[in-house]
């Protein structure tokens, strides 16, 4: 990485780009969306504003994107 690159909110050296570059991450995050599930008022919040039960895969790819962005993007993305 450059020295005037924009780090983002984190930066390479951050816990976040450690945990979240390791692949146990995708095995992490599916365990996490099972254990959301699992609580009624987490599903009725995705039921009611989510587009999960129309595209289903669109809405994951759609969370993968937000994460990785948040994670390693840079501030203004």
């Amino acid at each position: 990485m450059r020295q005037d690159a924009d780090p983002g909110l984190f930066g390479p050296r951050s816990v976040t780009w450690q945990l979240h570059s390791d692949p146990v991450m995708w095995i992490a995050g599916v365990r996490a969306l099972w254990l959301q599930a699992l609580h009624p008022v987490a599903v009725r919040g995705v039921m009611i504003n989510s587009s999960f039960r129309q595209d289903p895969w669109g809405r994951l790819m759609r969370t993968a994107n937000f994460v990785g962005t948040l994670s390693y993007g840079t501030t203004d993305a």
